[in-house]
């Protein structure tokens, strides 16, 4: 009898630490995927001082270097909207309010 009863509390705490361990990983993939989001935005950002400071070394006019520079956040934003949105799992951060 002890021996069914603990069988069933055992049964009992791992479909509790199933649904623990799914959330934690959850969790982690999340703090993953936001990790190689920031590291983007940065190469972006980076990317684009980079450029300014090359056309200001070079001497290139800065209508053209204003150019590259809106071109340069078009294509990142057309081609990144996709890959932040596969990133969530299609699932849309608004919350409701009441």
């Amino acid at each position: 009898m002890t021996e069914n009863f603990d069988r069933m509390q055992t049964e009992r705490l791992l479909n509790v630490l199933d649904s623990e361990i799914e959330k934690k990983c959850l969790e982690l993939k999340e703090k993953s995927n936001n990790a190689l989001l920031m590291r983007l935005f940065f190469l972006g950002c980076i990317a684009t001082a980079g450029i300014f400071a090359l056309h200001a070394f070079i001497g290139l006019p800065f209508m053209k270097m204003l150019v590259y520079i809106v071109i340069f956040q078009c294509l990142s934003l057309v081609l990144l909207i996709p890959m932040v949105m596969n990133m969530n799992g299609g699932q849309h951060d608004i919350q409701k309010i009441g």
